[in-house]
Formats: C-alpha cells, structure tokens, sequence
C-alpha cells in the first residue's frame, strides 16, 4: 500500500481538495475538517516551510494513531518546502513509519527535488488551467490547422508538437484549456468553427484520455499521431 502521494496541478483548491479524497478514501472515514484532527497535521504556510517544521512532523508520525487507522501529514503546497527541509523529508519519503500516510500538493512536481518526487505517488489533477492571451491564441490557430489539414499534414503537426515527451505533455495541457472553450462556445453557438456540439465533446475527452496515456510509458508521438488523426474534420 502506497504512503506518499505528491498532488500537481489545477487550482491551489483543487490540489487540498484532491489531497482530503485521497485522506479520506486511505482512512474509510469522512473528515470534516483535517485542520482540526488529533491524527491529521496539516502544513500550509504563505512564506515558507522549514526544516524544523518536517523534523517535528516525522516525530509526530511515528506516535501510534489516537483516533483514526492511520496519522496523516499534509504538506500544502509543498513548493514551499525550504531546500533544507525538502532533504530533511526524504528518509520518512522512503521508509514512512508504520501506520502513516504523506501527501504533498504542488502546482509542478519541477518546483521540487527530483529526490522528493521520485518517492511519491504522482497524482495529477486537471483543474482551470488559464493560458495568457497569446497562447491562446497561439492554441487556437494550432486548432484551425489540425481540422483542416489532410492526415498526412496532421502526422507532421504531431512530429512538430512532440520532439519530446515533456513537450508533449504541455501542449496537451495547454490545449485542453482551449477545447473545453470551444466545447463550451459550440454549445452555445459562440465558434465560428465548423464543429458539433458532440464532436468538441468527443475531442475534448480524447485530448484528457491522451493525456493520461502520456503520464504511462506509452508512445509519447504515436499518442499524439493518433490524437491529432481523431480530430473532426472541416474546411475551416
């Protein structure tokens, strides 16, 4: 049974709210409030988190449970953690103590140590993701592109978009801000573009199904190829 889960992505409340699920499933119990638990501490600071908070925080976890099956730490955005601290967390990352659980929250598991992110669980969390005015629209003529370019010219968008995985991984979470737009405007009728309803619904759950063959040790390109080869099919 896993003990250490790093939550990224989404909003800051997406992130605490994903984290209290995954508490609550581990648990079997409801947790009104994990702020005010005898078993749950939870670290959450608007400067910084520092070494001396982990080392009362590992003692603490290995004190048996007094009301709950397991003793729980919450690292709030745990992009917060000091250098110092980050490394102090490490040993109880590997070998948590009996009857524990860690969870971090992070908007990148890059603002951490590769140390620290290699002993957690990574959980992604698709939030609303917001993209400044020029990806947008940088996103949304990569959009027009893709439908209307034959498949031939959608293989070579592909191998253009996915040089490598990381890339890939950006442009899909990039893009998938701008299809559930489109998907929200076809509905209302607010896209001048010549898709459905039900195929920017389609497209957009295809788009979150790559997404999450992309975090597997898939094909990263073929991925991407046969995303961009689904995508409905206008002439602009």
């Amino acid at each position: 049974m896993l003990h250490a889960y790093l939550i990224i992505g989404g909003q800051e409340g997406d992130r605490q709210k994903k984290a209290f699920s995954i508490l609550e499933n581990r648990l079997g119990v409801k947790i009104k409030d994990p702020f005010r638990q005898p078993d749950i501490i939870a670290l959450k600071e608007e400067d910084s988190i520092k070494i001396d908070q982990i080392r009362r925080l590992k003692k603490w976890l290995r004190l048996k449970p007094s009301f709950l099956k397991l003793k729980a730490g919450l690292i709030l955005e745990a992009q917060k953690l000091t250098p110092e601290a980050q490394n102090a967390l490490l040993k109880t990352l590997e070998e948590p103590p009996q009857k524990s659980i860690l969870i971090l929250t992070s908007l990148k598991s890059e603002a951490l140590l590769p140390t620290v992110v290699s002993r957690c669980q990574e959980i992604e969390v698709f939030g609303q993701k917001s993209l400044l005015p020029e990806e947008e629209k940088y996103h949304h003529s990569i959009v027009l592109k893709i439908l209307s370019a034959k498949i031939g010219e959608r293989l070579q968008l592909a191998e253009e978009i996915a040089k490598t995985k990381k890339e890939a991984l950006k442009f899909i979470a990039d893009h998938l801000v701008v299809w559930r737009q489109l998907m929200t405007n076809s509905i209302t009728n607010k896209t001048d573009l010549k898709i459905t309803p039900l195929e920017a619904v389609r497209n957009t759950k295809n788009i979150q199904k790559t997404y999450r063959l992309l975090k597997t040790n898939v094909n990263f390109r073929l991925a991407i190829e046969n995303l961009l080869i689904a995508y409905p099919k206008t002439s602009g």
